[in-house]
Order: structure tokens, then sequence, then C-alpha cells
């Protein structure tokens, strides 16, 4: 057994070296955007923005059971040996990895447009009370 970098090791420090460079660019961010300007005040969501929100992620969570619908089978076929599986799991495994990346970006885009839409109720003032 060699001590060396083996294949298995590259999505570990891929991964590790992407959430420090996140990290990284989120603090740098934070400092750069920290002086800014308010924005205006936004307009209220209108209905058909609602719904659409709501559509796009409804379709995330399908596509999220579809993922569960494929890999939960391709658990039961690598009892069948383990050449089938590496097969079957290499012809899928890049069509999962896609869909899962592109469920992380809506998802990660869906928190953006949330915590923009909570920073600007936080900053908007309090209604008068009334006396």
């Amino acid at each position: 057994m060699s001590s060396g970098l083996q294949g298995w090791h590259i999505p570990l420090f891929v991964t590790a070296a992407i959430l420090l460079l996140q990290l990284v660019v989120d603090q740098v961010l934070k400092r750069v955007y920290a002086d800014r300007k308010p924005k205006p005040q936004p307009q209220p969501a209108r209905p058909e923005d609602v719904e659409r929100q709501l559509a796009g992620k409804r379709l995330r969570v399908g596509i999220l059971v579809m993922l569960g619908c494929i890999a939960v089978p391709l658990f039961a076929v690598s009892f069948l040996g383990p050449s089938l599986a590496d097969q079957l799991a290499g012809a899928t495994g890049t069509g999962l990895g896609a869909l899962t990346l592109w469920l992380a970006w809506q998802t990660h885009l869906e928190s953006r447009r949330l915590s923009i839409h909570l920073e600007q109720i936080s900053a908007t003032p309090p209604p008068p009370p009334n006396s």
C-alpha cells in the first residue's frame, strides 16, 4: 500500500479547497461591502413572482426525489457484483452529479434572494404606534 496521494484523496482535497476559498471570499466581500450605502426600498413581491419562486422550489424537490429514486436502486444493484455495479455507477454518476450541482446552485441563489429580502425587511422602519 503506497503512502502517496491516492485517487480517493482528490475529492476530499478539492472539497476542502473549495470550502476554504468560499470562506476567504465571503470574508473579503463582507469587508468590501460593509461601507456601501443601503439600497433603496424594494417593491413588494407580486403574486406572480411568488408563484414562480414556489414553482422553482417544487421543481428542485422533484429533482431531489428523482435523485433518490435513482440512487436507491443503484445501491441494490451493487449486490449483483462489483463489475456491473461499477459500470452502472459510472454511467449514472455524471448525470447525478450534474443534477446535484444544479440543485446546489439553485439553492444558493434562493438563499441569497432570501438573505437580501430579510436585510431589506430589517432596514424598513417600524410603523408608528397607533395612539
